[in-house]
């Protein structure tokens, strides 16, 4: 499998339900959580370690708690980094949506620049804290 095929066969679906796993260290905890059945998530973390190449995580036996393995730390780091960044995604594109966010542009002369201008963008970034302003 090529680099290309590797990444675009792995889902958020399959770090959502890792990430969940690693918090609850249960099969059974995450499936509930997720809304899923116990043997979806065994399906997603199975796919999960067949696209890394690597078990991720020690099977329970009995009531034991699942725990990650060495390679399923280091990815757990990673999947945290990944859902977290598609949260803020979402987040953004929702505050573009509602008008709160995206860029706002604009020039000005130097003489308002050091009068007046950080005092209103100080008030604009409390009012709009997801829009980034770009001054020229």
């Amino acid at each position: 499998m090529n680099e290309f095929d590797r990444v675009g066969a792995l889902a958020m679906r399959h770090l959502v339900a890792f990430e969940t796993v690693a918090e609850e260290r249960s099969f059974t905890r995450a499936a509930r959580r997720l809304g899923y059945t116990q043997s979806a998530v065994s399906h997603q973390m199975a796919t999960l370690e067949r696209l890394v190449g690597k078990q991720l995580i020690e099977r329970p036996k009995g009531s034991e708690a699942a725990t990650l393995t060495e390679a399923g730390e280091v990815l757990h780091r990673h999947a945290r980094a990944l859902i977290s960044r598609v949260k803020l995604a979402y987040d953004d594109l929702d505050g573009l949506a509602e008008g709160v966010g995206g860029t706002f542009r604009f020039g000005t002369y130097q003489s308002a620049s050091t009068s007046i201008l950080p005092h209103v963008l100080r008030e604009f970034a409390l009012q709009f804290p997801r829009v980034q302003v770009h001054l020229t």
